[in-house]
């Protein structure tokens, strides 16, 4: 598998699956998203249209067609940016519910 690389800054443009993401000293990356990223085009035009700093991990070399985004986080977002597993929906559900019972708890 070839080598994970991160870019940080900030996506200008997002179309269809594909995006560019300028960093604070003006470089630019192309981006293809990865179908099995953790973000999908909604959530990339959230963060383009609000702005966000973000880090992108990726594999491949920027610009090219073999270029694919794997993971993008926020700035502020904790821990490595790398690959992780995403939470099962069954783990998902269950926070949720608890969220749900500990409001009306009182906890």
């Amino acid at each position: 598998m070839a080598e994970t690389m991160v870019a940080a800054g900030r996506i200008i443009v997002v179309q269809e699956m594909r995006f560019r993401l300028v960093t604070d000293d003006g470089r630019g990356y192309l981006f293809t998203l990865a179908k099995n990223a953790n973000v999908d085009t909604t959530e990339l035009r959230r963060l383009h249209t609000r702005d966000t700093p973000v880090r992108v991990a990726y594999v491949g070399e920027p610009g090219l067609d073999t270029c694919v985004a794997r993971r993008v986080v926020t700035k502020w977002a904790s821990g490595p940016v790398g690959f992780h597993r995403q939470p099962s929906s069954r783990l998902l559900r269950s926070l949720a519910h608890y969220a749900h019972y500990a409001h009306y708890a009182g906890a």
